[in-house]
């Protein structure tokens, strides 16, 4: 099905006057295409044709946390700024964007502070003294976290 296929699509009064709904305003984007009104449809048409056989790349894919685009060093920028500003709970998603310690930091910090060797660490060895974080130990899992 093509976008002249669609009752409500106003695709078939750019491409044919005869179609035209009186309603519509289609000089504002035919002007954008060409001076000559049959020109003008035409490329309109091809246009179209264009996206729907290879759709444009999605802008939003590579959105860091699904709102933000730009360079490394423009995200990079907004991130400062967002880190020294107090938190929005009206505007959580920004929580995504805010600066956060890498992995190695943090294991850094936790093996630091229970006096333990991370190298012994690994998938299925237990430690207990770190399993005291958020069991009745002196720290939070939220401390832990920050």
């Amino acid at each position: 099905q093509g976008p002249e296929d669609d009752r409500w699509s106003s695709y078939p009064g750019y491409v044919r006057a005869r179609r035209a709904l009186e309603w519509v305003c289609y000089d504002r984007v035919l002007s954008e295409l060409g001076v000559e009104n049959v020109a003008a449809r035409r490329a309109y048409g091809r246009f179209v044709r264009a996206g729907a056989e290879e759709p444009p790349p999605r802008p939003f894919v590579d959105a860091v946390g699904g709102l933000l685009l730009g360079s490394e060093r423009f995200v990079a920028r907004v991130r400062r700024l967002l880190d020294a500003r107090q938190e929005d709970a009206a505007l959580p998603e920004l929580r995504q964007l805010r600066p956060r310690p890498a992995l190695a930091r943090i294991v850094e910090e936790v093996a630091d502070h229970f006096g333990h060797d991370p190298r012994g660490w690994g998938h299925g060895r237990r430690v207990d003294d770190a399993a005291d974080c958020g069991g009745g130990g002196d720290v939070s899992l939220r401390a832990v976290g920050r």
